[in-house]
């Protein structure tokens, strides 16, 4: 059994955090109709998800804990500003199901490959743009839902939220095939020492 490496508290991890809780002042103002509130609350959390990588980077801390909680923040804001949103009527619930399923799949498949690889793999960055897309989805319904762009290419979804759908299925696509590629080296390379010993 493998398991989550490096350090915890660092700078990056903290602003990974960060992400629960703007997310959820984000849904509070929403459901109060503060468009302002609601507006910087959703940019500051979008700016976290780009500004803890960089700071890891930076600050040469990148972590394990860092791979696990980045995703699992964007997660979980995503999914609370989600289901407010449909709460609301603002989001199509076929719409909200398919993201929310998705992030929990994504969100087993990496628990499983926490506990079989030897270190957490990061996200790409066609995931970050898949985040991007459904955050920006999401804050346009939020703000200005009437605005729509031309074009209603799905039930409930204009071509932003076409873009993000299609972004988040093709993400999932993408994390799948890495996932099964890197579990399927960790077993040869087990089969390998198994024979050889």
């Amino acid at each position: 059994m493998m398991g989550v490496g490096g350090r915890f508290l660092t700078a990056a991890n903290l602003i990974s955090i960060t992400r629960i809780p703007l997310s959820g002042l984000a849904c509070l103002s929403l459901v109060h109709g503060d468009t302002a509130a609601i507006a910087v609350f959703v940019a500051l959390a979008i700016c976290s998800d780009w500004i803890d990588g960089m700071v890891a980077r930076a600050t040469r801390t990148v972590s394990d804990w860092g791979k696990v909680l980045d995703p699992l923040a964007d997660k979980l804001g995503i999914a609370a500003f989600l289901i407010t949103l449909t709460v609301m009527g603002r989001v199509a619930p076929w719409f909200a199901a398919v993201i929310v399923l998705r992030d929990l799949a994504i969100a087993a498949a990496g628990l499983y490959m926490v506990r079989r690889l030897p270190s957490v793999p990061s996200s790409s960055i066609w995931g970050k743009l898949s985040t991007v897309l459904v955050s920006l989805h999401l804050a346009r319904q939020a703000l200005a839902p009437s605005a729509q762009w031309p074009g209603t290419l799905l039930p409930g979804l204009d071509l932003l939220g076409t873009s993000a759908l299609c972004m988040a299925v093709l993400s999932l696509a993408l994390y799948a095939s890495r996932a099964l590629g890197q579990l399927g080296k960790t077993t040869g390379i087990h089969r390998k020492r198994t024979t050889c010993t």
